[in-house]
């Protein structure tokens, strides 16, 4: 008798289910009043538990319910999502092109350095009415490097009268664009040296500058 009546009384009890469609349904909506890292920025509206918002977000006006049917609605002008990564993309580009304006002032304050000598080397900034294809230099300051690699193995004058130190000074100013001094020159021919170049023959031009330091090019000058 007693099993019969507990089988009618657990038969009476209902089964009750709990779907995540319940839980989601306990979800409210609130709208933050102030910047929440974890949560929102202050206008955006959110869907919380109603723990969170009686805890966490509502105490010290963090945030308000929007409860349409009690006329509870917004409080503050609502901010989308989409619109606050807009305003922070701007943001981003905006300090870019400030960083890159700054770049551009530093580079323009910049002055510019001094001539870098090295022995036998030197480095300048040429004018823009020097000709591209030519170094400008005093006849105190040039490259030997540039003017060896100018030069070549050997150089070839044609003689129609005889030639001096300076006039071949000058011929090698029309090759190489480099302006050297009559001191630096020596001309040998054979075992002798001399100032003047009178006949056809096999000559050795030296350049040997002041301020080489001892050092020194040598060619063969071929004079026809």
């Amino acid at each position: 008798m007693n099993s019969i009546i507990r089988h009618h009384v657990w038969k009476r009890i209902p089964l009750v289910r709990y779907s995540s469609r319940t839980k989601r349904e306990n979800r409210i909506q609130v709208q933050l009043l102030r910047d929440f890292e974890q949560y929102g920025v202050k206008g955006e509206i959110i869907e919380v538990l109603p723990g969170l918002m009686r805890n966490t977000l509502y105490p010290n006006n963090g945030a308000c319910y929007i409860i349409p049917k009690k006329n509870l609605g917004p409080r503050i002008p609502v901010v989308k999502r989409e619109k606050q990564v807009d305003t922070i993309t701007q943001q981003v580009n905006e300090v870019s092109k400030t960083e890159i304006k700054v770049q551009e002032k530093d580079v323009k304050e910049q002055k510019p350095k001094s001539p870098i000598s090295i022995k036998g080397l030197l480095f300048t900034k040429q004018d823009n009415t020097t000709n591209e294809n030519s170094i400008e230099a005093s006849t105190n300051d040039y490259s030997l490097i540039a003017l060896d690699i100018k030069l070549g193995d050997q150089v070839a004058l044609n003689l129609s009268e005889k030639l001096n130190k300076a006039q071949v000074v000058s011929q090698i100013l029309k090759l190489t664009g480099i302006k050297i001094s009559s001191s630096d020159l020596s001309i040998q021919y054979g075992k002798v040296f001399v100032d003047e170049i009178t006949e056809a023959g096999k000559y050795r031009l030296i350049i040997s500058p002041e301020f080489s330091n001892g050092e020194r090019i040598t060619k063969a000058l071929i004079v026809q």
